[in-house]
């Protein structure tokens, strides 16, 4: 219940315009999406110029000191959102414009250190023409072609995840936002130490191998939480949340293993387009997969309501979306067009004939998507009109 003092800083109209709020988000992404791919360049700069026998250090250190960054966001979600009108059990909570206002102030410091502390070394601009070809030499490599469909194949099979999430650990499992913030919190710290393992004493390591371990890895643990869960075996907020914090270590390992690939084809001149491409590819998989398990879901009884009535029948369904999530989760290791260690990237960039068959091979496997987006963008205005 909302205390009527704070009723004033809440849209209770949200829902009617739900449509609105989604398309300014996604400009307000732009932004976040553009300061990314800049970073992430200066990542790829930076790590090649590290020796082979050590590279991808530099990379996991930034990445570290990134996760771990991060995690001062939760605190703020596991302190100051943590009260009876967002369902926890403290009788304080900071008011809904507060978290935004917190977030914003780590934002100007990085624009004031962006403009002036970082140093950039000036270079000569260099004629579009001169800049495309060298692109486009890079593109006709055979190792980025490999790449891109890696990480956009596998990342669309392994994004295949279920909305029966959310209201299993919030109904079933009873998870309250102070243990869910700080599930995150300490989830990172594992990521991080993760990276730095891997930065350590992995960075020879079969690259395949070690994402198809990464991916078992995560299917058995969060299969071992979710269906004790689903089952009334045990329901428990710290059992859901805690056990299931073992998954960062598979998970840190493949997240960390697939960005090692992209230092080492980026060529000199053009690390930001390069990693721009890929990170592209990659990050087009995750509304695909959205699209997709949210689709297939709506067939199911996995709704807030149908959860909240526990029966046997809701069960089955919530095991059955489970079933299609770890099934996918599975099949995006028949995408592993990686290869095994850092050498062959550096070897292997030959120009690649492009072969119809090749073009006819990819349209054909990204093409049922299409009719899957087009339905579900159509029934999205049409429950939000």
């Amino acid at each position: 219940m909302v205390p009527e003092t704070e009723l004033q800083y809440f849209n209770l109209s949200t829902p009617d315009n739900g449509t609105l709020f989604i398309l300014l988000s996604m400009f307000i992404a732009f932004g976040y999406v553009l300061a990314a791919s800049v970073s992430d360049a200066m990542v790829v700069e930076y790590a090649q110029r590290e020796p082979v026998a050590i590279r991808g250090r530099i990379q996991t250190a930034i990445y570290t000191v990134r996760t771990l960054a991060g995690s001062l966001a939760y605190l703020v979600s596991a302190f100051g959102l943590n009260g009876r009108n967002y369902g926890g059990s403290f009788s304080f909570a900071l008011s809904p414009n507060a978290p935004y206002g917190i977030a914003l102030a780590p934002c100007v410091l990085v624009v004031l250190s962006t403009i002036f502390v970082l140093v950039e070394k000036k270079s000569e601009a260099v004629s579009f023409p001169l800049w495309w070809g060298r692109f486009w030499e890079s593109l006709k490599s055979r190792v980025l072609w490999q790449v891109c469909l890696f990480r956009f194949l596998s990342n669309a099979f392994n994004g295949v995840n279920t909305t029966a999430t959310l209201p299993v650990s919030t109904y079933w499992a009873g998870v309250e936002p102070l243990n869910d913030a700080l599930s995150d919190v300490i989830g990172n710290l594992l990521f991080a130490a993760v990276l730095v393992i891997v930065g350590k004493w992995g960075l020879n390591w079969n690259w395949r191998w070690t994402i198809a371990a990464g991916t078992l890895g995560m299917i058995v643990v969060d299969g071992f939480v979710v269906f004790l869960t689903i089952w009334d075996v045990v329901r428990n907020q710290w059992f859901f949340n805690g056990v299931g914090l073992a998954e960062q270590f598979p998970y840190g390992l493949r997240f960390i293993v697939s960005t090692y690939v992209a230092v080492e084809i980026a060529d000199k001149g053009n690390e930001g387009a390069t990693y721009g491409l890929i990170s592209t590819v990659s990050n087009l998989a995750g509304p695909f997969a959205s699209i997709f398990y949210k689709y297939v879901n709506s067939y199911f009884k996995v709704r807030q309501n149908d959860i909240k009535s526990d029966t046997l029948e809701v069960r089955w369904d919530v095991t059955y979306v489970y079933f299609i999530s770890y099934g996918s989760k599975i099949a995006s290791l028949f995408w592993l067009f990686l290869p095994a260690t850092s050498l062959p990237p550096q070897v292997e960039k030959v120009v690649l004939h492009f072969d119809p068959g090749l073009i006819t091979t990819i349209n054909n496997v990204v093409s049922p998507f299409d009719g899957i987006v087009y339905k579900y963008v159509a029934w999205f205005f049409k429950v939000s009109s």
